[in-house]
């Protein structure tokens, strides 16, 4: 009697313990989960470090920028100064009858323009590399929140993997305890059965009145 009460017991326990076996539970390789989320938080590291190089590249690149911004403003500053200086000889060597003078002035006219001719060269390369370095920069900003994107993807994965991992494992362990319970309601019943036998053994050896 004791016995059939201590299987009840183990069967209302398999019934109560392991709801799981009405639900439906994801069950995935833990190994090969594992290495996935090893490999996708290697290829995040990977993109991070693009991604940290890639700002580096653009805070280099706006350095850069703030520099020859400051030089074209300065340039400009001379092509102006340049320009009235210019303006003021044209106007000396126009008011003047002294053909010596006016060649001399002409001569001083022609450099300076050569001059400001060089300068505007400067500035409009300049202007050209800013232009050049702030389309990198996008290009950079661009690639940066591609990049993210992915890692953001690669998380949800990761954590999305984790979890399914972990219901595996925990699946595991109740199906190793469920199979632990069912072998103890085996051997219990194997023993109940042992004794019926035993006892129907005896009563045929027993002598017929």
């Amino acid at each position: 009697m004791k016995r059939n009460v201590l299987i009840l017991s183990i069967i209302f326990f398999i019934i109560f313990a392991f709801p799981v076996f009405t639900q439906v539970v994801e069950y995935v390789d833990i190994e090969q989960t594992q290495n996935e989320i090893d490999e996708k938080k290697a290829e995040n590291q990977d993109l991070i470090d693009t991604v940290n190089k890639l700002r580096n590249d653009n805070e280099r690149l706006s350095k850069a920028i703030g520099r020859e911004t400051k030089w074209v403003y300065r340039i400009s500053e001379v092509v102006s100064s340049m320009e009235t200086l210019i303006k003021s000889l044209q106007y000396t060597m126009e008011n003047t009858n002294n053909e010596d003078y006016k060649a001399k002035l002409q001569g001083m006219i022609d450099e300076n323009e050569s001059k400001l001719e060089t300068i505007k060269e400067r500035r409009t390369k300049l202007n050209e590399s800013i232009a050049n370095r702030k389309i990198k920069i996008e290009e950079n900003n661009k690639q940066i929140r591609s990049t993210n994107e992915t890692i953001a993807k690669n998380e949800n994965r990761i954590l999305y993997l984790e979890v399914a991992m972990n219901r595996t494992q925990q699946l595991e362990n109740k199906l190793a305890a469920y199979s632990k319970s069912i072998d103890a309601i085996i051997e219990l019943l194997d023993a109940e059965i042992g004794e019926i036998e035993d006892m129907e053994a005896t009563k045929a050896e027993e002598p017929i009145d």
